[in-house]
Parts: structure tokens; sequence; C-alpha cells
């Protein structure tokens, strides 16, 4: 199971409180419980400016735990109550007592499953520093496993559970990352630059090029110029022909 799933449902195990991660907009992620529940109008306002973990009370009574997770999202267990009259879209009901602890509880989860999980991060980390090294390069899966001698169906299931993608669509990933860099740096041609970041097909190059960014390595290199084009007039731009 993906970690941040097993949090999740750690948390909810533990406590019945539904337990979902977002993003900074609010946009549900993962969820483990009733997803249907509905968000206090203010919580994705709160949350989009947390720096750390906190518990957010509305009302009367309503309350959540909030915990920015890394780069991951925001965990927010919740909404539940306190009050002496229930929701009927929320019949969760803990007493208010238990808010102390219940981010103390989430905060352990997470030190305990990063824990569990360190000698895999550990392989994740390998195979990263293995692509960005040698991107340039022809790479298979079996070259990959074979430097960190893993099963390689194990190890396509612990890359995207840690990774959020495939192996191979990670490698296109860095390649196109270190073709921009090419594209705005350097006047090579695309063909060079494909062969610069191990690709030995334009067509397959360009495709995979707009897969990751929704235009041509041609197009972003001329909008990258035109960019770089205004930003010089502005900057050369006189104040006093800004005041007439």
């Amino acid at each position: 199971m993906h970690m941040v799933q097993q949090i999740l449902a750690d948390f909810y195990h533990c406590t019945g409180i539904t337990t979902r991660l977002l993003n900074a907009k609010g946009a549900v992620l993962e969820a483990v419980g009733e997803e249907a529940l509905a968000f206090e109008g203010s919580l994705i306002k709160d949350i989009s400016k947390l720096k750390g973990g906190t518990s957010l009370t509305y009302g009367e009574g309503t309350h959540y735990v909030a915990l920015p997770l890394a780069e991951q999202g925001i965990i927010v267990a919740g909404p539940y109550q306190s009050g002496c009259l229930i929701k009927k879209n929320n019949p969760t009901y803990r007493p208010v007592r238990c808010n102390i602890y219940f981010l103390d509880l989430l905060e352990l989860i997470i030190k305990q499953n990063e824990a569990d999980a360190a000698p895999q991060n550990t392989n994740i980390s390998k195979a990263l520093e293995f692509v960005q090294k040698r991107y340039a390069d022809p790479i298979a899966l079996h070259d990959v496993c074979g430097y960190l001698n893993l099963n390689i169906c194990y190890f396509c299931t612990l890359f995207k559970s840690h990774v959020g993608m495939t192996f191979n669509n990670y490698v296109n990933k860095v390649r196109i990352e270190k073709a921009q860099e090419l594209l705005r740096q350097t006047q090579l041609t695309v063909i060079d630059v494909a062969m610069s970041v191990g690709f030995n097909n334009q067509g397959y190059f360009t495709s995979t090029f707009k897969k990751f960014t929704q235009m041509t390595p041609t197009a972003y290199r001329q909008s990258f110029a035109k960019d770089s084009e205004n930003k010089n007039k502005d900057s050369n731009r006189s104040p006093l022909a800004d005041a007439v």
C-alpha cells in the first residue's frame, strides 16, 4: 500500500474520523472514510496557509486536524463534532478533550510509516540518482534492477508507490526536463537535443516532449525566446516613457 494511503488508513482506524490528503487548492487526492462529508467553508483557505500541524475548530464544536505532509499535500482529518447537537451529515462524535491527542497521534503514525519505509526509500533514492546520472544513455528496467539487485516486478510496484509514476515515465520526465534546459540555453538543433538527453528518434522525442509540456520542442524554444525578448524590452524601457 502507498505510504500516504497507509497513514490515512491507520489514523482512520484508530479514530473513526474521515481522513483525507488534499492539495493546496483543496482537491482530494486520497481519502479513507466518508468521502462525501463536506468541509467547513473557510477550511481550504485556512489550511493553504499552514506551516505545521494544527487543530481547527469552527462554529459550535466542528473540528479538524490538519498537517502538511512534505511535498505530497495536506492531511486533513474531520469533520468531527464535540457539541451536543450533532449535524445530520456528520455523525462522528468525539469529546473535545480528544483534540489535544489527535495531532500527536497523526504525527506518530507518520513517523512510524516513514521508519517502516526507510529501507525502501533508500532503494528509491538510489534509483532516482541512477537516472539523473545516466539519463543520456539507454536505460532499461533490468539495468536499474540489476544495479539495485531487486526483482523487476517488485521494483516497479515499489517505484510507482513512492514516486507516483512508472519508472519509464520518470526517465522520460527527467530527459524532457534536461531537454528544456538545452532548448533554453543552447542553439543545438532539435535532433541534437534529443540525442543529448537519451532519445535516438526525433519523432518519439517530439511526441514525448509534447506529452509533458503540451507543446513541441520548436514551439517551446520560440516561446521562451519571445518571453525573454519581452522581458528585455521591459527592462530597457525608459521610466520617462512610462510617465508620458
